[in-house]
């Protein structure tokens, strides 16, 4: 199996594969077909998160995409039973990201995100980036009566057009795929600063026709963090949790790091031993 996935990610990855950072793992299974997740990461993004991390003496044990870290954060497992589409709205990046019945169906990045918003506003206004980002935080897209309301609705909305479309890529692409359990997205799950802009969540919802899932943690963290603490360290958070699973659970979890051909250690024998020695010694 893992010569089979190696030889598919060669085949589909737009990079050498020999230039990435990648790994792979078992979501589901049926009679005729099994279900695999893979990672790839260029080395040169690994390695530029791990050289400043050197500098502090600190080791990277495992790397794994922020999308990961979210779904560890609010499902105990990676396979569910429901379709969710997942929106992180940053600064100036969004994550959109499809989890379903095998895991990560598909993930991407939007250049698009809050603090554009506010730049956009600013050079309008003739504003400091802070003001602007403030009469974002606080107006949004309500309609409030204010003379620059127009302004501050289309800074907001221009942001949220290549969202809008990424995310509805994301639903037609998971309708035409193969699944263990077919069925239909109802729900979104908003996070990151950009969703908590007032009017934004309700219009994402209402363009794509989906209920917002309320994020909920699975876990148990004092002092109890508040929704909107919640949406901002959902990745943070997600990572964290890694770190609180017991050993072998964390061997069996993503890791760009230690590319995994099998989640078990295969027994040898004293005579596989002795064979392998002796091929040393003769090396």
């Amino acid at each position: 199996l893992f010569s089979q996935v190696q030889s598919y990610l060669a085949a589909k990855l737009p990079l050498p594969i020999d230039s990435v950072h990648w790994d792979w793992r078992i979501v589901g299974e049926q009679t005729s077909r099994v279900f695999v997740y893979i990672c790839a990461i260029p080395r040169e993004v690994v390695e530029g998160y791990r050289k400043p991390l050197k500098s502090l003496g600190m080791v990277v044990s495992a790397v794994e995409p922020q999308v990961l870290s979210v779904m560890r954060l609010f499902w105990p497992k990676m396979s569910l039973p429901e379709p969710v589409l997942m929106i992180d709205i940053g600064s100036q990046e969004t994550a959109v990201a499809t989890f379903d019945d095998v895991g990560i169906h598909q993930s991407s990045v939007v250049l698009s995100g809050a603090s554009k918003s506010s730049e956009q506003l600013a050079r309008a206004l003739k504003a400091e980036l802070a003001t602007a980002e403030q009469v974002i935080r606080s107006i949004g897209l309500r309609n409030v009566k204010h003379p620059k309301t127009p302004l501050i609705h289309q800074a907001i909305k221009e942001q949220l057009i290549p969202i809008l479309t990424e995310a509805q890529q994301h639903v037609v692409y998971y309708n035409v795929q193969p699944h263990l359990e077919p069925a239909l997205i109802k729900q979104v799950l908003l996070l990151g600063g950009g969703s908590l802009v007032p009017g934004v969540a309700e219009t994402l919802a209402h363009e794509l026709k989906l209920t917002v899932m309320p994020p909920t943690m699975r876990l148990t963290i004092k002092p109890t963090l508040s929704p909107q603490d919640l949406s901002l360290l959902a990745c943070a958070l997600g990572a964290a949790v890694r770190g609180t699973m017991a050993q072998q659970a964390r061997e069996e979890e993503i890791n760009v790091l230690a590319t995994h051909r099998s989640f078990r250690q295969p027994k040898h024998s004293w005579i596989d031993k002795l064979k392998k020695k002796f091929s040393k010694a003769k090396l």
